[in-house]
């Protein structure tokens, strides 16, 4: 059943001095110095200082929860683990693998003790182990852990065992599991083709982009106003104004409620004295010998059981939003749900309309916008600076740009002064006015975004009920990376009309396309390249299922019918259904029929032909631009029925306008000729062959 075990040579490594810096070998936080790293005698590993990136959760090893007769043994290997590969053939493992590790480590070891035989009865050592006990080991994770990946890992973890043996003087796995040649290894499940993350549906997208916008575009400034006055009464110090300065503000303050009808503060039917002497700047004792003034103004506004923040200015439909902020913490018009809300739209703006990754949207800094002006000084184009992670090889990331709309500049710019002006970073945890729980991550953390959306998912489905609105957000389970593979379908497919404000899909897709262009290994162009290509492919699957691809004119319409004959042979297709979707995944990842359905012609993609720049995809396979295509001219060109209906419509049109004779003469000559050109085109390649 197995090849002859393996002993290890390891232990070479000394007793380790117990006060050695675990994290010596890792790059550290610039906020942190060694000496504030764990050591190698400390129960419990804090790793914070090698987290690097902003968003990630704070994590630390826990030594007490492993068995006493291995601890020191699983403070060596996690130690070899943390010295950044330091054998030979093994990548560096980032501290968040490493955390997963742990709790593989944790696993086995706690599955060791409880293996009771008649030399060990408090458990195995690791020098004990031998092929049949990994086997049963292997048996266990089948029975317990039913996904593949997760049981994988754990394989991985045990043989790592053997592979740092020589860092591991006190034991070490004897055996390499990588010599038992049956029962040890799982055969690899089929392959999963299709991006797994799904992407938001366009009726619960529209609602929520369309809010998000209401929030940064229309609400932001009062809530950023309603902040400041909080942590201005949060900063203020008992005493201030006095005499006829206090006096003077009073009696503002009182006008103010009796003109606007707004209740004043109370507190268990009384009035608030602390909260209006916050309002005004002075101490509580100043408002109370004042008190007679304060209750004429009550006989006539009353009192309110919440403390207000006003004015207020924004809008929706022409009516202000909400009558006023409150400042309970329970409350859906208090402050800290308004800001959570707030910053929640801002991030679905950003990472939405930019098509940035959760970590590159947590590194944003302030005064990351670089906003490109023409010749008149109107904005044209908005960059993003920041930093990349994914596919580079420097852990702290690498500077990034991106090109964005402007959406995402206002998104930005309303961060920038939500923010206290001390702190760099957007998303960084807000306090005071809001009260979060204390958190020890620079930033919101990817699981407490997805909590905010769906907060703000919440506040809006109980606001338009309240007003009997009809635009709420339907239930969903979001996710930080929904955003970026959502936008990657739109791209793609481009569908007709508008989502939450006529946001331009084709436009974005372009300048983000630019942005990301000899940037950081982004990944998005690829994503959108295979949305494309298979939309390409099921609509082209479509034309075969009606018979649309039989009898083409055009240039190249007896071209094109070859080629989707061929396409509807090669992808399996029955004439009525997709036998295999995945097959058709893999066909148009191959570069596909070269045929792509347009508006005014279907292209039958010859390089050697083409009139337009055509351009390379990241497979090296070359594909017309559509943008620059020319139709009547070009010989890659195929007519579908609906290719021809759209020029016979076209032709309708200019004549109509013709008619009107409204038009300068030389461009009444341009509107003949073009339609002139449309009709030949279509007597030569359509009508005479009819």
């Amino acid at each position: 059943m197995t090849r002859p075990a393996q002993t290890s040579v390891g232990g070479d490594e000394p007793s380790i001095d117990p006060d050695e810096f675990v994290l010596r070998k890792r790059r550290l936080r610039e906020d942190f110095s060694l000496e504030e790293t764990p050591r190698f005698r400390d129960a419990e590993w804090r790793l914070d200082a090698a987290i690097l990136q902003n968003q990630a959760v704070r994590l630390k090893l826990r030594f007490d929860g492993i068995p006493e007769r291995y601890r020191n043994t699983a403070k060596e290997f996690m130690r070899a683990l943390l010295l950044d590969s330091p054998v030979i053939g093994e990548m560096p493992r980032s501290i968040t693998t490493i955390r997963s590790d742990f709790a593989g480590l944790k696993v086995f070891l706690g599955w060791l003790h409880d293996r009771e035989e008649a030399s060990c009865r408090d458990g195995l050592s690791l020098r004990d182990v031998r092929a049949e006990h990994l086997l049963l080991f292997q048996i266990h994770l089948v029975s317990t852990v039913p996904d593949f990946i997760l049981r994988q890992s754990r394989r991985a973890l045990v043989r790592r065992l053997w592979t740092y043996r020589q860092y591991m003087p006190t034991d070490h796995l004897a055996i390499d599991p990588a010599t038992i040649s049956v029962g040890w290894r799982e055969p690899q499940p089929p392959r999963r083709l299709e991006n797994s993350t799904p992407r938001i549906p366009e009726e619960i997208l529209s609602p929520l982009l369309d809010w998000s916008m209401r929030f940064v575009d229309e609400f932001s400034p009062d809530i950023i106003e309603a902040h400041s006055i909080r942590l201005r009464w949060e900063n203020s110090r008992t005493g201030g104004l006095r005499g006829e300065m206090l006096d003077e503000a009073l009696s503002r303050l009182l006008r103010e409620h009796v003109d606007g009808g707004i209740p004043l503060p109370g507190n268990s039917g009384a009035v608030n004295f602390t909260h209006i002497s916050r309002m005004i700047g002075c101490s509580r004792i100043s408002v109370a010998r004042r008190s007679g003034q304060i209750q004429s103004t009550v006989e006539t506004v009353g009192l309110g059981e919440s403390r207000y923040i006003f004015p207020l200015n924004g809008t929706i439909d022409g009516h202000q939003w909400i009558d006023y902020v409150r400042v309970n913490l329970d409350s859906p018009y208090g402050l800290p749900k308004l800001t959570r809300s707030l910053i929640a739209a801002c991030y679905v703006v950003i990472a939405f309309l930019s098509g940035m990754r959760d970590s590159e949207v947590k590194h944003l800094k302030r005064g990351c916008v670089r906003t490109v002006r023409d010749e008149r000084g109107v904005a044209y184009r908005w960059y993003v600076s920041g930093t990349a992670f994914k596919g580079e090889r420097d852990a702290a990331g690498t500077p990034a740009t991106w090109v964005v709309g402007e959406p995402v500049a206002r998104a930005i710019a309303v961060l920038e002064r939500l923010q206290p002006k001390s702190r760099d970073w957007l998303f960084a945890h807000l306090d005071v006015s809001c009260r979060y729980s204390s958190s020890e991550n620079r930033v919101y953390s990817s699981k407490a975004t997805c909590s905010q959306v769906k907060s703000l998912t919440l506040w809006v489905n109980a606001y338009v009920e309240s007003r009997a609105r009809d635009d709420g957000i339907p239930d969903w389970h979001f996710t930080t990376r929904q955003f970026r593979r959502t936008l990657a379908w739109f791209i793609a497919r481009r569908p007709g009309g508008s989502l939450a404000g006529a946001i331009q899909y084709r436009h974005l897709s372009v300048q983000m396309f630019e942005g990301y262009a000899g940037t950081s290994d982004s990944g998005f162009r690829a994503e959108v390249e295979a949305e494309e290509a298979l939309a390409r492919g099921e609509h082209l699957l479509a034309m075969i299922d009606s018979h649309q691809h039989e009898g083409l004119a055009g240039p190249a319409g007896q071209e094109a019918m070859t080629r989707l004959k061929g396409f509807s042979v090669e992808s399996g297709f029955a004439g009525q259904i997709i036998n295999d979707p995945n097959r058709l995944k893999r066909i148009m990842k191959k570069g596909g029929p070269e045929v792509y359905p347009g508006r005014y012609a279907t292209c039958v993609f010859n390089p050697e032909k083409a009139l337009c720049r055509h351009k390379t995809d990241l497979h090296g396979f070359s594909h017309p631009t559509t943008e620059e295509c020319k139709p009547l001219h070009c010989r890659n060109v195929a007519l579908t029925s609906d290719n021809i209906d759209t020029l016979s419509a076209e032709v309708a049109k200019l004549r109509a306008e013709l008619v009107r004779s409204q038009f300068p003469p030389l461009l009444l000559d341009r509107l003949a000729r073009r339609a002139e050109q449309i009709e030949e085109f279509l007597e030569k390649n359509v009508r005479s062959k009819s």
